[in-house]
């Protein structure tokens, strides 16, 4: 993950708590990413249908990384509080193939009172990936 804020409305322990969950999305390990999620989150990426449920999402977010080698976040700016923020981004991801894309991206974090995701949108044209 690199850091190239220009602008970040949350506070610092909000953004310390960040890197990590960030962490474990590029990881693309389900098993660490879920320690960040509540049992009834749900999770929109693009225009698809909500998923509702830690389960279900971690599922489809197994399969959706499996198809690429790995992922960095380049973070751009938070916009937010510390319970719900946005994140512009650029994603570079890995193909199969060995190359590297960047996809422009925003997230919309949303958390519960026990600082768990209870909500995240992610909207971004994975296109590139898939070229």
């Amino acid at each position: 993950m690199k850091n190239e804020l220009k602008i970040n409305q949350i506070s610092k322990e909000a953004f310390e708590w960040y890197q990590e969950y960030l962490k474990a999305v590029d990881s693309t390990d389900t098993e660490k990413y879920g320690k960040f999620l509540a049992e009834d989150c749900e999770f929109q990426f693009g225009n698809q249908p909500k998923v509702k449920g830690k389960k279900a999402i971690l599922e489809g977010l197994k399969k959706f990384w499996e198809t690429y080698d790995g992922e960095e976040h380049v973070l751009q700016n938070i916009l937010g509080s510390d319970d719900c923020f946005a994140l512009e981004a650029l994603n570079i991801y890995k193909r199969k193939d060995g190359k590297k894309v960047t996809c422009p991206a925003v997230a919309i974090t949303e958390l519960n009172k026990k600082g768990l995701v209870i909500s995240f949108r992610v909207f971004i044209d994975i296109a590139p990936l898939y070229a």
